[in-house]
C-alpha cells in the first residue's frame, strides 16, 4: 500500500532582492513528494540558497510562488500569511542555524528537548483553529496554561539533571512582560539580583521579597500576580518534584 504524501510541492520559486548591478537571483524546485520515514537532504556550496529554499518551504518566506503546496491535505493555497504562524507552531519543525539553539548541546539534542517540551503541554491547541482572529478564543484555562508552564519547565531541568544555575534579575519590575508590544512602565524599585541552582525556591524568594516591599507599586504588582494566579506556578512546579519552595536567602554586599 502507498504511504501518503506528507509534503507535495510543484514548481516553487523565490527571487532575492535585485544585486546593486541590478542581477536578480533565485531558487526554483520543480516538484517535491515526501512520505513518511522520507529523508531528503539539500546539498550545495555555501550561498546557494539552501537555506532560503527551506525557509520557504518552512513557510518562513512570504514572497514564494507556487503552483501546489501541500500538508498532508491542507492546502496552503487557502491559508493567509498570519495563519502560517499557527500552522508552523504545530505541524512543522524547523531547526535554526544560528539563533534559537542551545550552543553547548548538539543539533540532536537540541531537538530532544523541543520535542520534550512540547509533548509534556497538558493542553493542545492544534488543529482548532489556525486563525490568529480566533485563537483567544481557543486558549486554555489560566489554571491549565500554569500547569503546563510548570511541566513544561520540569522537562528542561530534568533535561539537564543539575547542570544548570538559575539567575533573577529583580530591577525595573513592571506587571507585563518585556515581550509585550506595548509594556506598562515600571511600578517598582529595583530589588537586587538572585541566583540559586533551585529555579523554585529562587521564585519564591523573589515573590516573598515583593509581598514584603514597602515599595508604593507593590500593591498594584501584587494585584496583577494574585488576578492571573502566579503564586499556582510555584506550587504545581513543586508538586512536580524538580524543587522547593524553602529556601535561605543570603545576602551579599
Amino acid at each position: 500500500m502507498d504511504k501518503t504524501s506528507l509534503l507535495t510541492i510543484k514548481n516553487l520559486s523565490f527571487a532575492y532582492p535585485k544585486d546593486n548591478d541590478g542581477t536578480i537571483n533565485s531558487i526554483h524546485i520543480d516538484s517535491l513528494n515526501l512520505k513518511e520515514n522520507d529523508v531528503f537532504a539539500i546539498t550545495g556550496p555555501s550561498g546557494c540558497g539552501k537555506s532560503t529554499l527551506l525557509e520557504c518551504i518552512g513557510l518562513l518566506r512570504q514572497e514564494v510562488e507556487f503552483d501546489e503546496f501541500k500538508l498532508e491535505d491542507l492546502d496552503i493555497k487557502e491559508l493567509k500569511p498570519k495563519q502560517h504562524e499557527a500552522l508552523r507552531s504545530s505541524q512543522i519543525g524547523f531547526m535554526p542555524q544560528t539563533g534559537g539553539l542551545i550552543p553547548f548541546l548538539k543539533i540532536i539534542d537540541n531537538l530532544k528537548l523541543q520535542i520534550e517540551v512540547a509533548s509534556k503541554s497538558l493542553f493542545k491547541l492544534e488543529g482548532k483553529t489556525l486563525d490568529q482572529e480566533k485563537l483567544w478564543d481557543n486558549v486554555a484555562l489560566q489554571d491549565d496554561f500554569i500547569m503546563s508552564m510548570a511541566d513544561a519547565a520540569s522537562s528542561v531541568v530534568k533535561h539537564f539533571n543539575g547542570n544548570m544555575a538559575f539567575i533573577n534579575i529583580m530591577c525595573n519590575l513592571s506587571v507585563d512582560c518585556d515581550c509585550c508590544a506595548v509594556a506598562e512602565d515600571p511600578c517598582m524599585k529595583d530589588i537586587g539580583i538572585l541566583a540559586s541552582l533551585d529555579p523554585i525556591a529562587l521564585d519564591k524568594a523573589c515573590l516573598d521579597l515583593i509581598y514584603n516591599s514597602t515599595d508604593s507599586g507593590r500593591d498594584h504588582f501584587v494585584e496583577r500576580v494574585e488576578r492571573q494566579h502566579g503564586t499556582y506556578i510555584i506550587d504545581s512546579a513543586e508538586k512536580l518534584g524538580f524543587g522547593s519552595k524553602d529556601y535561605e536567602l543570603v545576602e551579599i554586599k
